[in-house]
């Protein structure tokens, strides 16, 4: 969905209340990307304020896809009102978003009041209660048992909008997901009151207090997950479709990861060795009561086009991210987040460590990759390092409309650049991952007083075919330069890739180029394949930056450079890194036995990184770096 003009007329006008739920929050900020005008029911406090807030939570939404916008931008496209509201043009639909406590009649009153055309209750697939089997499309007959209030409250909810809505002849629809996690283009926590982050806490809580529990529950009971992009593409569809069928949707996954499935993962990512005894004594989880709730096996019933839901190896990325909230090691922890604008229009989402007086280091990305990759190092640099890196154009930020002319490594290295200009630094360090290498020699050759000292982490370069490719990198530039052509071909490939998502871990195909030997960066290495869009931004980035010229611009550099690479990468073959290492004069050549992200877990290789650093300093600083050694 691309963003609306704002000379462009609005096609309606939507009012939405409960803007404050997390659910709310992705429904509106995608709601601003559309030609309409967003109401949004306020209590009557200070509007700069909520405003403030409110841009607050669209702008973490933003953030939860990659995606860079300007507050101001967002702020344009809502507007706050009161219950009193008076308005002259129709309010087209009126979106209400539960929160707790609160009276229903009162909000559909307000919906009869301004003649809503349509009223939409945003309830809950487990509304259903204690119910198992097939859950239809239908209301739930009362009275019946439930969990906890929650399900009470939402079944009685959808009991009352229907009485109230065919009692005064207003349409109305009522869309019952199940539990939203993140994004699934990045697996971000779904925050702080979420079901999966919620869960990670507890299970951690748990691991440290005790080694053994006992759980109400059959280790094999599905619990359905949704991630939160895939309630957008159901809710899109019903406005695209104006809300055809119904009046009650289920917005559900078809496969769902079992309760055994969730703590085994649970524990893997968090070390634990908890003994779990499953039981049916029919008491309440003490030990785990989020789980209360999904004691019964349900099959959700689901008019709209399938959504498949997240494998395992998604959810294990999901858990890891929960855990890195936790433990406060996700990049807007680590630095602080900055929106800069590129010379020719394009957002960037830079980020800048807290230590703004050390060392200017900046860390260059593998092309599309997120800047979570470069957390750990950028811990260890920040005591002594003013640490700066940004994510790339088009891609992993896929809010701007894409144009495949403008994404050639030149195009990047104009972007550091201004990521350098913007915070008035004269000349850095480079900490380069990958074919962001191709980025600092291209910019190095361009601005060679601006690069203090090169260091190259499994670089891949655009040499000549004559020094040895990978596997993986081959195929890459077979493949991607056929995937970039057309959108379709994209789709196509696409689907073929996807396929395979739900067979067993062992034999499910990895995505093109995304070799990882360690589940907690998967999620990350494969972001780049998640949706047909950015897999083709991705083709196209990747597609230029094999057009770079083979000399890789390492003629006349003449910084001082570290070139590290792994015997076992099977992305980068480190014949590459032999050959820049010999090209340029005084490189120090470090190869070790890891694979393509052994920066990320190996505290040697990232200490080697910051005494070379300190070692070609201009500026004085503070030593402290030790090199804890790493084998050559």
């Amino acid at each position: 969905m691309t963003l609306a003009s704002a000379n462009k007329a609005p096609s309606k006008s939507i009012l939405l209340s409960g803007a404050s739920t997390f659910l709310a929050s992705h429904f509106l900020f995608w709601q601003t990307r559309r030609a309409q005008r967003n109401l949004i029911l306020v209590a009557d406090q200070p509007s700069e304020i909520i405003k403030k807030e409110l841009c607050e939570r669209l702008l973490s939404c933003a953030a939860s896809y990659h995606i860079s916008v300007a507050p101001e931008k967002l702020t344009e496209r809502f507007e706050l009102v009161s219950a009193s509201l008076t308005q002259s043009d129709p309010i087209n639909e009126f979106w209400h978003f539960p929160e707790e406590q609160e009276d229903i009649h009162e909000v559909l009153e307000l919906a009869r009041k301004h003649s809503a055309g349509r009223f939409i209750y945003v309830s809950s697939a487990y509304a259903a209660g204690r119910q198992s089997g097939v859950i239809p499309e239908q209301l739930h007959d009362l009275p019946r048992e439930f969990h906890n209030q929650f399900e009470e409250q939402q079944c009685r909810a959808e009991h009352a909008v229907t009485n109230y809505c065919r009692e005064h002849n207003i349409d109305y629809s009522i869309v019952r997901p199940s539990i939203v996690i993140g994004p699934s283009q990045t697996a971000l926590s779904d925050g702080p009151r979420g079901f999966l982050y919620s869960l990670t806490k507890a299970w951690s809580d748990l691991g440290g207090e005790q080694k053994s529990i006992s759980l109400n529950a059959q280790p094999q009971t599905p619990i359905n997950l949704i991630p939160v992009d895939h309630v957008m593409s159901d809710l899109d569809q019903l406005i695209e479709t104006n809300f055809a069928g119904g009046p009650i949707y289920h917005l559900t996954s078809f496969y769902n990861p079992t309760i055994e499935i969730l703590i085994d993962t649970c524990q893997k990512v968090l070390g634990t060795s908890v003994t779990v005894q499953y039981t049916d004594s029919g008491a309440t989880n003490n030990e785990l009561p989020l789980l209360n709730g999904y004691l019964e096996e349900k099959q959700f019933e689901r008019s709209l086009s399938r959504k498949d839901g997240v494998t395992e190896q998604e959810l294990y990325g999901y858990i890891t991210e929960c855990a890195r909230e936790l433990r406060n090691e996700t990049p807007d922890k680590i630095f602080n987040r900055q929106l800069v604008i590129s010379d020719d229009g394009v957002p960037l989402t830079t980020f800048e460590g807290h230590n703004t007086e050390g060392v200017p280091v900046v860390l260059i990305n593998a092309l599309g990759m997120p800047a979570a990759f470069w957390v750990t190092l950028a811990q260890q640099l920040q005591p002594h390092f003013r640490v700066l890196t940004w994510e790339t154009r088009w891609v992993p930020d896929f809010g701007t409309e894409f144009d495949s002319a403008r994404c050639d490594i030149s195009y990047h290295v104009k972007d550091l650049v201004k990521l350098l200009d913007s915070h008035s630094i004269p000349a850095a360090h480079l900490v380069a991952w990958c074919n962001g290498a191709q980025v600092a020699m291209n910019f190095a050759a361009h601005f060679p007083e601006r690069a203090q000292s090169l260091v190259f982490l499994n670089g891949t370069f655009n040499l000549p075919p004559s020094v040895p490719r990978s596997t993986v990198e081959k195929n890459m530039r077979s493949m991607m330069p056929r995937i970039s052509a057309r959108l379709k071909d994209t789709e196509l490939f696409f689907r073929i890739m996807s396929a395979g998502r739900f067979q067993p871990q062992k034999s499910a195909p990895a995505p093109l180029g995304a070799a990882c030997s360690n589940p907690s960066l998967m999620h990350l290495a494969s972001a780049t394949y998640k949706t047909p869009e950015l897999l083709y931004r991705y083709a196209n980035v990747m597609a230029q930056s094999f057009k770079e010229p083979d000399h890789a611009w390492t003629d006349g550099v003449t910084a001082p450079t570290l070139v590290i690479a792994n015997e076992y990468d099977q992305i980068a073959d480190p014949a590459g890194s032999r050959e820049i290492a010999r090209r340029l004069p005084g490189a120090e050549l470090v190869i070790l036995q890891g694979d393509h992200h052994t920066f990320y877990e190996d505290a040697a290789v990232r200490n080697r990184i910051g005494e070379f650093m300190l070692q070609h300093s201009k500026q004085k600083t503070a030593p402290g770096v030790a090199a804890t050694g790493s084998g050559q």
